[in-house]
């Protein structure tokens, strides 16, 4: 088996057991039962547990960033931005929700030099939401009153809470939910 097939069958066996039981009481014996492996191949590829937690972590948050930007630049309503940025984030967290719930819950537990290199990946990729907001902000689309910071960490807790509640098996499709909370972000709850 390839490298990077084993490697990612490994980060998504790791990915269910952290999510299931939490970093903390996971195993990597666990993991190697997840994944058909021995405990020795895992660390093949990570020297300890935590290692396999920040690679799983910094590829989704990798994830989420790449290409954002461009897509963000093929847009020039900075509204239209905005929206194009809430639907790739709303969808991706979808399509990993796991990850997702591991990302969120489960930081505390990295090394503390993988936790900074974690936090410079994810605050680039909340300044393109900043930049956003601060785009709309500039061209006085939004109400002079609201705080830059408190309307990205708003629609960043609204966004990342999302797995904690919903299931794209549900009558809520993802489309309709990404329209929902564009619609309630951009243009509010009361008429």
């Amino acid at each position: 088996m390839a490298d990077s097939v084993t490697k990612k069958k490994l980060l998504d066996a790791a990915a269910r057991v952290f999510s299931e039981k939490g970093y903390y009481s996971a195993t990597i014996a666990e993991i190697a039962r997840n994944t058909g492996v021995s405990k020795g191949a895992i660390f093949h590829y990570f020297p300890t547990k935590s290692r396999v937690l920040f690679s799983l972590m910094s590829t989704f948050i990798e994830t989420l960033q790449t290409g954002l930007e461009a897509q963000l630049q093929e847009v020039d309503d900075p509204v239209e931005k905005l929206k194009k940025f809430i639907r790739r984030h709303l969808m991706l967290c979808i399509e990993n929700s796991i990850v997702a719930k591991v990302y969120l819950h489960e930081k505390q537990y990295l090394d503390p030099e993988d936790f900074s290199a974690l936090q410079l990946i994810e605050g680039d990729y909340v300044n393109v939401c900043r930049k956003v907001i601060l785009e709309i902000k500039s061209y006085r689309l939004s109400k002079p009153e609201l705080d830059s910071t408190t309307s990205l960490y708003a629609l960043l807790g609204m966004c990342n809470w999302l797995y904690t509640w919903y299931d794209s098996q549900s009558e809520i499709t993802p489309q309709k939910l990404c329209d929902d909370f564009i619609d309630i972000y951009v243009n509010g709850l009361v008429r």
